[in-house]
């Protein structure tokens, strides 16, 4: 409080005493306000040790003297740079004061990543990479991973039309389903569990849905390669999947509800708006939105020097927004332009209710599952699963999630005298993905449906993976039209 008066600002916000656990209702409230606050603070105290006894020190004239010993050590002239994470408080701070007494930080230089997310455009690649830097993390009650996130993800949804539905943007919502824990990193997910708290102790919202990341402990990544920004050939070279993007293209409508028993009528129907507009935003003949400029594709810096992949009809332009033009010194490109909302204090976040069932009417498959041949991969991938039909042919693959879901299935040298392990899948949505790995190559296009491995309690599908399948042997099996629920 004496630092508040000190710098002339009247209003202290402390989530230790302003978030009251005492009143799940309130907490639930102020939690979902976290990220505003935060955002909109003149400046954040962030405590990096001691606790509520020993205080702030080295405040003259208030508290001791921190005494700190501190040995230099040269480092030459080189900037040392260090992108730490720190809680999603700090992230969306504009000005951060970091309070410790065993370590002394002061940070002349800070990524720009969060400034695009800020400014309006919803790019799901920074989204994904503070949604995988979150969801390792433990808590102390599983099931507050939602509550414990709901700020930032409120503040984000000023950038993504519709919010988020425990996680996942809706205006992706298809492409956003089929998130995976990413390929190179070498620990597993492991479901969440409620604890027994009791019900009435728990913040609003605190379901573990299988389908969302939320409901997993672990490192997790979207498939952000959603072909609307150019990706930077700054992108480390041994990256599987830096020379293909992917456009995803609805196959059913999407519904929710809080219960498996509510009738269709009460269902909210998830509108994945991109999906819906993209077409438009194609559309090169007309005026483009505010803000953008446009240039001939031989001009984009952003790959300069590397294959460069398109979706359809994007492959003459490239086009910048004058509100982030470049970030850290790389250019900030797009293959289209679109609406960008101006976010200002006064912009008010917009979350859809939280509800943790899904319907849909979709199509189902029975597949052989086997671990994959490992030692004949490019990049191998320890949590990768083929999938085959039932004469033993290889039509798609599955994104496993740990070392316990791979061991049940079967290494397999042939697959078509070996049975492998029968895995029932849902088709998601279909994918287009695009492959440039040679400048002088042309490009390849490859049709997909974006799957999920599922099993059934009492006629309930509960997500255990995704993947995809071929669209072209996906049409050839045996499919099942089904009414989908998904908890």
């Amino acid at each position: 409080m004496h630092l508040t008066s000190s710098i002339d600002e009247r209003y202290l916000w402390a989530d230790a005493l302003c978030v009251t656990h005492h009143d799940p209702e309130a907490a639930s409230e102020q939690l979902a306000a976290m990220g505003t606050i935060y955002a909109n603070a003149v400046v954040t105290i962030i405590a990096a040790d001691g606790d509520s006894v020993s205080g702030m020190l080295g405040l003259k004239g208030t508290s001791k003297s921190r005494e700190l010993s501190q040995d230099f050590i040269p480092f030459g002239d080189e900037t040392l740079v260090v992108p730490p994470w720190i809680e999603p408080g700090n992230d969306s701070s504009a000005r951060r004061w970091h309070e410790g007494y065993t370590l002394y930080t002061e940070l002349d230089e800070f990524s720009r990543d969060l400034d695009i997310l800020m400014a309006g455009f919803p790019d799901d690649q920074r989204l994904s990479n503070y949604i995988g830097d979150y969801n390792w993390r433990s808590l102390t009650f599983e099931e507050d991973a939602l509550p414990a996130i709901s700020g930032l993800l409120s503040v984000f949804s000023r950038s993504f039309e519709g919010g988020f539905l425990y996680g996942l943007s809706e205006m992706f919502f298809e492409h956003s389903l089929g998130w995976r824990r990413p390929w190179w990193h070498k620990k597993g997910l492991r479901c969440r569990v409620i604890s027994g708290r009791p019900t009435k102790n728990q913040f609003a919202f605190s379901g573990l849905p299988s389908w969302s990341w939320l409901g997993w402990k672990g490192y997790v990544a979207l498939r952000y390669q959603t072909a609307v920004r150019v990706r930077s050939n700054r992108i480390v070279v041994f990256m599987e999947g830096r020379h293909r993007i992917e456009e995803a293209f609805p196959i059913t409508e999407w519904y929710t509800s809080e219960s498996i028993s509510d009738p269709p009528e009460r269902r909210r129907r998830i509108k994945s708006t991109w999906f819906e507009n993209r077409d438009g935003f194609k559309d090169f003949t007309k005026p483009m939105p505010s803000g953008w400029s446009r240039r001939d594709v031989g001009t984009a810096t952003s790959s300069r020097g590397e294959p460069r992949p398109y979706p359809d009809g994007c492959g003459r332009y490239v086009f910048q927004h004058e509100a982030i033009s470049e970030i850290n010194g790389t250019p900030v490109e797009w293959y289209y332009p679109f609406p960008v909302n101006e976010i200002t204090t006064a912009t008010s976040p917009s979350m859809p209710d939280q509800t943790q069932y899904l319907f849909c009417e979709t199509f189902q498959a029975t597949l052989l599952g086997y671990q994959q041949d490992i030692d004949k991969s490019k990049y191998p991938n320890l949590f990768e699963a083929k999938l085959c039909d039932k004469f033993g042919k290889v039509v798609g693959k599955l994104d496993l999630v740990n070392y316990e879901s791979r061991d049940e299935f079967p290494e397999a040298v042939d697959t078509t005298t070996e049975i492998g392990l029968q895995v029932d899948v849902v088709a998601i949505c279909k994918l287009k993905r695009y492959i440039k790995k040679e400048l002088d190559l042309p490009q390849i296009t490859k049709d997909l449906y974006l799957v999920l491995w599922v099993e059934w309690k009492e006629g309930i599908a509960y997500r255990l993976s995704s993947g995809e399948v071929l669209a072209e042997e996906w049409e050839k099996l045996d499919l099942k039209k089904i009414s989908f629920v998904l908890g």
